[in-house]
Formats: C-alpha cells, sequence, structure tokens
C-alpha cells in the first residue's frame, strides 16, 4: 500500500507539471540533446516522449490522453493544431530572445524558440511536432547518436563516473521510450490503431531510411542491454523479479521494430534468434518461484514478448514463421524460436498471472493461440510438418490441457475465458476430424509414415493421458474416444502410459474405471485395424485388456467399501468381456482363441471375490445394492459363457443368496438377473453335487413367486439339476 501511494503521489506530480510546461519545439529539443547536462537530457526526452505519445493519440482519434497544451481551441476544423500568437495559454515571445541568426544553440541574450513543433493533422502519422522534427533531421542525428545510447555511450559513461545508478536509471529508460516513440513514424496507422492487423507497408516511405539506420546503429546494442537487465538469463538476485527496468523498454522497441515492415520483422526474428541467447527469453517468460505483489518489470517483459510473438505472426510469413517456431538445434548452435519458447513457456504460467492485472497477458496469449489455429490450418503450409510436430509437444500441450480443464479463477475476466474456451477447442481439435478443421496429428498417424507417426502418436497419447491427469471434462473425454476411433492403434500406447490414481481416493478411481470401461465398450474394433500378419493373441489382449489395471488391482477394487467402485469395476469387467465375444466370433485359429480365454480368466477377479460381493450387496446382504448385485450377476452369466474354467472351480452357498424372503421382495429385474446367473453356473458347473445346493431354494421360490416367468425359469432350472443328477429318466416331458 505504501509502494502503491508513493507511485500515484509521482503521478500526480508529474500531471501537474505537465500542465504548467510550455510546448516542446523542435529546435528546443535538439538543442537539450545536444548538450552536456545529463538532467536537462532525461527531461526533454522525457517531453519528446509525452508530447509524440499525446499528439499520436489525437492524429488517430483517441482523445483520452490529450496533452494539457493542446486544448479544443488550439484545433482547426480540419482537426490541425493552430500557433495563435494572442493564446493566453502561452507566455509572450519577445523578440529580443529569437535566435535571429539561426545559430541553434542558445547562449546569453537569446532564447530557443518553441513555436516549430508543427501542425497536427488527424489519421495522419507522422503529424504535428513529430513530423517537424523529422523535415529538419530525417535521420534524427539527435535521439540515434551514439552519445546517447544507454550504458556505453558519452552521456551514459559520465553519468557513471559520478556514480549516479538512479539518474543513469532514469536516462536510460527516457532515451528508451523516445525511440520507440522515434520508430512509430514509419509503423503504418492502421496498425498502430490496431497491433494485430496486418497492413502491406507502401514502398515509399519516407521513413525507411532511418529504421535502416536503427537497425545498424542500436539493435546490437539492444540486445545487450536485454542480455545485462537479465544477466544472461540467470536473473539478478539483488532486484525483485530478478529482470532490470530496461527489459520491457526494450521489447517494446523491438515489437515497434517489426511492425514498420515485414523486411524488418525478418531481421528482428533473425537477430534474436542469432545473437540473444534462449535462456534469456525463457526466464523472462516464466513465473518466478517467489510471486511478487506488485507488477515488476518480469512481469511487463513477459507481456511486451507475447505481444512482439504476436506481432511477427501477422504477417503469415514463410521466413519469419520458420524462424519463430523452429525448435533449435544443438549441432547448428541454433537457438529456439520466439514462438517456441511462448508457446512452451507462456501457456504453462500460472493463472494468477493471467487474471487480475494480467489480463493482457492472457488476451495477447488467446490472440497467438488463434494465429497458430490458423496457421497450422492454412492451405499455404506456413509451417512443415516436423516444425508442427515439435510445437504441439510436451509443455505446450500440457499448458493447453490446463487451461482447457481448469475451474474458473478467482478475479477471472472475459479474456481469460474465452482463452480456456480457445484451449479447449483446439484440444478437441488434434483429436478429431471434421469437416471444418482437419487435425494435423492424425493426418500424419493416417499417412503410415513411421518416422513422423511415431512423434504424433507420442503427442495425442500425452494429450489423452494429460486430460486424464487432469480429470477432463465429459466433452474431453468424448474427444478422445473419438481420436481413438480415428486411430486405433494408440489404445495400447494409451493403456500403457495411463497411471491409475490411488486406490485411496474414491473419486478418482470412479472416473478412470468410467473411462476404461467407454473405452472398451464404444472404443474401436480390435479386428478391423489390424493387418493380417499382426493378429495374434499378443495385439488382441494389448487392446483389449487395459494393462493400467494387474489381477492384484482389480482384486482390491473388488474388496473397496465404497459401492460405487465396486460397481464401475464389474461394468468393467463385464465390457471386457462382451468386446472379447465380439472378437472371438473372428477368430478361426482354436490356439489363439484358447490363449485369449485363458488371459481374460487370469484377468478377471475370482469368482469367490464376485460371490462375496453378490451376498454383500444382494437381497440378503447387508448392504442391498441393486445396481452393484445387478453387475455381478451379470458379469457371473458373461463369464460363464467365455470362461467356464473360472465359474466351474467355484463352489457357491446359494442358501444364502437365493434367501426366499429377501429375493422376492427385491425387483423383479434383480430376481431376473440373479436367475440368469444361477442358470449359466448350474450348465457350466460339472460336479452335479455342488449344483444340487441351489434345488431347495429354488423349489421354494419357484412355490412361492406370483411372477409366471419367474416360475418357469425356476422350474427350467431344477429340472437340469435333476437331470444332471438322476439323469433323463428322472424328469419326464409329461411331468
Amino acid at each position: 500500500e505504501k509502494v502503491a501511494a508513493r507511485k500515484k503521489r509521482k503521478r500526480m506530480k508529474r500531471e501537474r507539471q505537465s500542465e504548467h510546461e510550455e510546448p516542446l519545439g523542435v529546435t528546443e529539443l535538439s538543442s537539450v540533446l545536444n548538450g552536456d547536462d545529463a538532467k536537462l537530457i532525461a527531461e526533454g526526452l522525457r517531453r519528446f516522449s509525452t508530447t509524440v505519445r499525446g499528439e499520436r493519440t489525437i492524429a488517430l482519434g483517441i482523445e483520452s490522453n490529450q496533452p494539457a497544451y493542446l486544448q479544443e481551441d488550439d484545433l482547426d476544423d480540419d482537426g490541425s493544431a493552430t500557433d495563435d500568437k494572442d493564446s493566453k495559454r502561452r507566455k509572450k515571445d519577445e523578440d529580443w530572445k529569437e535566435d535571429t541568426a539561426n545559430y541553434n544553440v542558445p547562449f546569453v541574450g537569446t532564447s530557443v524558440s518553441s513555436k516549430d513543433r508543427g501542425k497536427i493533422v488527424r489519421s495522419q502519422w507522422p503529424t504535428g511536432f513529430l513530423k517537424a522534427f523529422l523535415e529538419k533531421s530525417p535521420l534524427a542525428l539527435e535521439l540515434t547518436s551514439d552519445r546517447l545510447t544507454p550504458t556505453v555511450g558519452g552521456v551514459a559513461k559520465a553519468i557513471l563516473r559520478q556514480k549516479q545508478k538512479k539518474l543513469h536509471t532514469l536516462f536510460s529508460r527516457q532515451y528508451l521510450k523516445a525511440l520507440a516513440d522515434l520508430i512509430s513514424c514509419a509503423v503504418p496507422v492502421d496498425r498502430l490503431r490496431d497491433e494485430m492487423k496486418f497492413c502491406e507497408q507502401s514502398s515509399s516511405n519516407q521513413h525507411i531510411g532511418l529504421i535502416s539506420h536503427i537497425l545498424k546503429s542500436r539493435l546490437e546494442n539492444l540486445l545487450e542491454i536485454l542480455k545485462t537487465e537479465t544477466d544472461n538469463g540467470k536473473g539478478k538476485s539483488s532486484i525483485e523479479g530478478g529482470c532490470g527496468p530496461l527489459a520491457p523498454l526494450v521489447v517494446d522497441i523491438l515489437a515497434m521494430l517489426a511492425m514498420t515492415s515485414l523486411a524488418t520483422a525478418r531481421h528482428i526474428v533473425r537477430s534474436i534468434e542469432q545473437r540473444l541467447p534462449a535462456g534469456v527469453i525463457r526466464f523472462l517468460i516464466r513465473s518466478p518461484h517467489k510471486p511478487s505483489e506488485g507488477t515488476t518489470s518480469r512481469d511487463k517483459a513477459r507481456t511486451a514478448i507475447f505481444r512482439l510473438a504476436a506481432i511477427v505472426m501477422t504477417y503469415r510469413d514463410n521466413v519469419v514463421t520458420n524462424c519463430i517456431a523452429s525448435s533449435g538445434s544443438r549441432e547448428k548452435k541454433t537457438s529456439p524460436g520466439l514462438l517456441y519458447l511462448v508457446c512452451k513457456e507462456g501457456f504453462s504460467l500460472p493463472t494468477r498471472l493471467l487474471v487480475g492485472k494480467g489480463a493482457q497477458t492472457g488476451n495477447i496469449l488467446l490472440n497467438i493461440l488463434r494465429q497458430i489455429k490458423a496457421t497450422i490450418r492454412d492451405r499455404k503450409k506456413l509451417m512443415s510438418l516436423n516444425m508442427v510436430l515439435d510445437l504441439l509437444s510436451g509443455d505446450f500441450l500440457s499448458g493447453l490441457v490446463s487451461l482447457s480443464t481448469s475451474s474458473e479463477p478467482e478475479g477471472s475476466n472475459e479474456s481469460f475465458n474465452e482463452l480456456a474456451k480457445e484451449s479447449q477447442n483446439f484440444i478437441s481439435g488434434l483429436l478429431s476430424r471434421s469437416h471444418s478443421s482437419e487435425s494435423p496429428l492424425l493426418d500424419v498417424v493416417a499417412a503410415h509414415n513411421k518416422a513422423l507417426s511415431k512423434r504424433a502418436n507420442e503427442s495425442l497419447v500425452y494429450i489423452m493421458t494429460s486430460l486424464l491427469d487432469n480429470f477432463a471434462a465429459l466433452a474431453l473425454q468424448k474427444s478422445i474416444l473419438k481420436c481413438l476411433e480415428l486411430a486405433p492403434l494408440l489404445l495400447p500406447s494409451l493403456y500403457t502410459q495411463m497411471k491409475f490414481p490411488d486406490i485411496a481416493n474414491g473419486f478418482l478411481v470412479i472416473h478412470r474405471l468410467h473411462f476404461l470401461s467407454e473405452v472398451t465398450r464404444a472404443g474401436p474394433s480390435l479386428r478391423e485395424p489390424l493387418p493380417e500378419d499382426d493378429w495374434g493373441p499378443n495385439h488382441i489382449l494389448q487392446r483389449l485388456l487395459p494393462s493400467v489395471l494387474k489381477k492384484q488391482t482389480v482384486s482390491k477394487l473388488m474388496r473397496d467399501p465404497n459401492a460405487l467402485v465396486v460397481s464401475e469395476m464389474l461394468r468393467l469387467c463385464i465390457c471386457v468381456l462382451r468386446k472379447s465375444k465380439e472378437c472371438m466370433q473372428g477368430l478361426c485359429d482354436s490356439c489363439t482363441e484358447q490363449q485369449v480365454r485363458r488371459a481374460i480368466a487370469e484377468w478377471l477377479p475370482d469368482m469367490n471375490a464376485v460371490v462375496s460381493v453378490l451376498q454383500s450387496y444382494g437381497p440378503a446382504g447387508e448392504n442391498t445394492n441393486q445396481i452393484v448385485s445387478s453387475r455381478g450377476a451379470a458379469l457371473v452369466h458373461e463369464a460363464s459363457k467365455l470362461v467356464p474354467g473360472w465359474v466351474d472351480r467355484t463352489k457357491v452357498d446359494w442358501t444364502s443368496l437365493l434367501e426366499e424372503m429377501a429375493f422376492l421382495r427385491s425387483s423383479i429385474f434383480l430376481q431376473n438377473q440373479m436367475l440368469a446367473a444361477t442358470l449359466a453356473v448350474v450348465r457350466t458347473q460339472k460336479d452335479s453335487s455342488a449344483a444340487m445346493t441351489a434345488f431347495q431354494p429354488l423349489l421354494r421360490l419357484m412355490l412361492r413367486t406370483p411372477s409366471n416367468p419367474l416360475y418357469q425359469k425356476c422350474r427350467k432350472i431344477l429340472l437340469i439339476i435333476l437331470n444332471r443328477k438322476y439323469g433323463n429318466a428322472a424328469c419326464p416331458r409329461t411331468s
């Protein structure tokens, strides 16, 4: 609060000073900049920047930042500022103080005229003071000369010799601000109004020479300042955030240069790639370990870097795109591109940096994501497939998944909500294919290019596992199922890399079991995507049985006290049995079929565990649950058909399962399920004495049930038991 109050007092003091200060003239500025007083030079640079920015806002139709010395009475009908001598707002000039001999140097007995500041014309730029300044000095040598260069210039060295660090910082900041405002003279008017709008640069631009001069004389020095302010990407421990105050100003200058023309943008991105260590950009983008309460220079520099990346992407140029999207190479000694670092580090930022004061950062990231989406799907193929695969991997995908599945944070705004929605659409687009959009990853998989398919498969599996780890929404789970339908060969890799949550966390366990059931039930077919040479038991089992669930884990889940966990585990087992049944219908090799049956029987929980579930959750159990008991009965029914040996080895206590009064009080649906399971077990078991234990309970049910269908089922089971025990003679047709 004290820092904010101090900043507010300083801001109010500056506003009061600007209200009473005289308008800046070209000759006056030149005189000040050519002098040796560092404080006067810093003040002259500040007034230059304030004047240019104020007149630019007026020229572009923005009145909110209108400077104090330009009032409505100073504007002509056509929108230009006049030089009325009788204006009460200006001091009266005395003739004896004028520089009649045009020495352009202040001396005793003369004054520098402040009238040469030009006229402001709306919808034109440069205009007013900046236009008048450039007419007298086309290359702006007063500003671009080496003597004013921060750190290495003559003025800066003189300040440092006097050990005035605060004055040096003030001078450097004002110089960099003034240089950025000077560069704005070469930026198209439409681009100044909307930075993210691409504008063709006219070949007849009068200020191309100025921009070329700045690039040759100042660009290398600007990059050196950026290195110094971040200590070559290591960070300064003595400064909060580890970044000096000049870094965001340098990046703003680079962004302003990039807006001037395509050629300049190419030069900027190449210089960043070749001359600037990747650690500098990476350090500025990453969030600090210790979060700060206010906005630091590092936060401003991060936003400026995102802005620079968004600006250069608007050109949609092959050279620029290939440079900024490159992942770098140690062999060629090239650093990763600007866009690659922004995607890798920027989208993984904490949400606290994208809301509140960081709303502008979130808005720029939203613009970058939309441009990436358009660039990848552009018919001009601005990116090669290798570059697309490099970009769509690792931290970028992880950040998008985190944004798409994150809950709305405190203080979130419209830009963050749009960013989260756009991230979700982007992820869904990568996992699916439609007429309006195509996934580059799925296209690579469909092309059967072994070199590229492996990387595309890794990216797709990474997306799916990240979605599951972040507890993805239902809509994104459907996208995973669509992706598996389009690329069935991803299923074994997904099962291998998927992590099963801790069994103690019942909510996540239920979520994961439900997903596995949906993949098994509605996932890809096991027969169609496999070539004949690969059609074997191992390939079938890799796609049929979730390798993330071992026999021991399945047994533990069957004994879980949570009924929902047991219910989902039973559902998964049923889905696996039904899917394998469909697979068996197409097999001609009996040996392969026996291997698959044996593997399924080994993966399923023991029959005793299922019987214990039926006893606990059945009609006569302590924790009666119709869903759990019906799914347990369905599992027994399905398993007895596919793997009879799994049922034959178990002895069932039918007296407790078919207890007369509790069974008749249960629903008709559950009674049918239980009798169907009983019929399947009686038919499967070879031991007649084991089946006879069900005779008395079934006989009581048959005699007491009011339902004719249930009566017929009980009668049918009893006849089978008698036939198994005494032969066909014991069951005459007329009985």
